[in-house]
């Protein structure tokens, strides 16, 4: 907080009052009430996980979609077409949370954005220190699953700012760092396969056919036939045959009946 702000309430001229962050229901009738109508529940539902409550937040994702005509009235209810993104003014705040990092915390950050929730075993061994310094920053939360710990973006946000600054080259050298990662550590885990394989396809190392036709079966159980589709489109054209074929026909059925309506 800046000390001119700060000065405002520490010498009485205005009161201070924290605002936590609001809950679902808060937000649909937060909106519903800004708004002259209510939203649609998917678009409700990804504002809600993108903002996660905070109304500063929430505020500006409603002005920019409104603004760039993503957020409109369809028939009484307002929908999000496309996308729900961060326009420019929302990201500027929260950079403003980012600027300032020292090369280590700016490093680790950008590897929890992109790859997040990661296991802390997946971080540099000199990461602790700039772990710290991103907690103590809030850019950045701890959680645990049984014994596995992990490490994740303080708010979803704070990992789109982050992603939306890296350059291509950037991004793709992360996700193969972290795809060499989990696959020195043996990749047991039931997600492994999938995280390997969707990083090495999105770094640009599309010639392991065999690892993306064993990924996209994955995927098929997972469900998620968008992501099967995509990794079976790359093992096929990487050559790994039947297999590879197989399940972009299985991928691309599960897709039609996706988004084929109901009769």
């Amino acid at each position: 907080m800046p000390d001119a702000l700060r000065a405002l309430w520490k010498d009485e001229v205005c009161a201070l009052l924290e605002l936590g962050a609001l809950t679902r229901d808060d937000i649909d009738s937060l909106l519903a009430a800004a708004l002259g109508g209510p939203i649609d529940g998917g678009s409700l539902n990804t504002m809600w996980e993108l903002t996660r409550g905070n109304a500063l937040f929430l505020r500006e994702l409603v002005r920019h979609g409104v603004d760039r005509g993503l957020l409109t009235d369809d028939g009484g209810v307002w929908r999000w077409r496309g996308k729900v993104q961060a326009g420019t003014r929302l990201a500027e705040l929260v950079d403003l949370r980012i600027d300032g990092l020292g090369p280590s915390a700016r490093g680790l950050l950008e590897r929890v954005a992109v790859g997040g929730p990661l296991e802390l075993g997946l971080l540099a061994p000199d990461a602790p220190s700039g772990l710290e310094a991103l907690e103590r920053s809030e850019l950045v939360e701890r959680r645990s699953d049984g014994r596995r710990r992990f490490v994740d973006v303080g708010h979803p946000l704070h990992g789109e700012a982050v992603r939306a600054r890296l350059t291509p080259t950037r991004l793709e050298a992360i996700q193969a760092q972290l795809a060499d990662a989990v696959q020195t550590r043996g990749a047991r885990r039931g997600g492994d396969l999938l995280r390997i394989a969707t990083w090495r396809l999105e770094s640009g190392a599309t010639e392991d056919g065999p690892l993306f036709a064993r990924a996209a079966v994955r995927a098929l159980a997972a469900p998620d036939p968008a992501l099967a589709e995509r990794l079976a489109r790359a093992a096929v054209q990487a050559g790994a045959g039947f297999r590879a074929e197989l399940a972009l026909g299985r991928a691309l059925a599960a897709r039609w009946r996706c988004d084929s309506p109901v009769a």
